[in-house]
């Protein structure tokens, strides 16, 4: 092999690596703003939470109990399968994210294989923690 093939092989797993890190990163942003839509799922739901537990005197008979504290747990039933949806997508992306990180982080050798093999702790942790 000559010099010139050594630099284009070298110059094509930059691009290959280059590659990678872009689907990763493009994933992120995905991510991210999945995330701040499950924190904001999560602020409704807790705002549901706390109009159930008020106490409303112009409510007479059984009408708060059967019509309206009933469509609330609905609510917050819904938004519970909500979260975990989102939380099984959010696991998902992380997943996704890794591997591609994981794939450029496979184009330098002998410290790559390290990364990757912490990269994948680090991305278990998270899905076990979001």
């Amino acid at each position: 092999m000559d010099l010139q093939s050594l630099r284009d092989a070298l110059n094509a797993k930059k691009t290959e690596k280059q590659g990678y890190l872009k689907t990763a990163a493009d994933i992120k942003v995905i991510y991210d703003r999945m995330k701040e839509d499950k924190d904001a799922v999560i602020g409704y739901k807790k705002s549901v939470k706390s109009f159930i537990d008020e106490e409303y005197s112009t409510f007479k008979g059984d009408l708060f109990v059967n019509t309206y504290q009933a469509k609330g747990n609905e609510l917050i039933s819904a938004y519970e399968t909500v979260i975990t949806n989102i939380d099984t997508n959010l696991d998902r992306l992380n997943n996704a994210k890794c591997d591609y990180e994981n794939k450029a982080y496979a184009c330098d050798p002998i410290i790559g294989h390290l990364e990757g093999l912490i990269n994948s702790i680090i991305t278990s942790i998270q899905n076990q923690l979001n």
